[in-house]
């Protein structure tokens, strides 16, 4: 078996037949992991507003053709009562 000393870092030891550092600071690991958590919501964010964004420009695309096709159709009325 192993054996682990400990270093000069209070929080931190060696495992002697690997050389593995161990970091046994808990407080660190779950700041480590709230702050993971907080960038996943925010990408999660940012991933839902591109895919609303992108369904924005899909609408206005659509309504503009329809506006087009409108202003198409009120020319060639405005043509036939000349």
């Amino acid at each position: 078996m192993a054996d682990i000393i400990k270093t000069n870092v209070p929080f931190l030891f060696k495992e002697t037949s690997s050389g593995a550092i161990i970091n046994t600071n808990k407080n660190a690991l779950d700041a480590h992991k709230a702050r993971k958590r907080k960038q996943q919501i925010k990408m999660q964010k940012v991933d839902q507003l591109e895919n609303e964004i992108a369904q924005m420009k899909s609408q206005v695309k659509a309504q503009t053709q329809t506006l087009h096709e409108i202003q198409d159709v009120l020319v060639q009325l405005a043509s036939r009562t000349r």
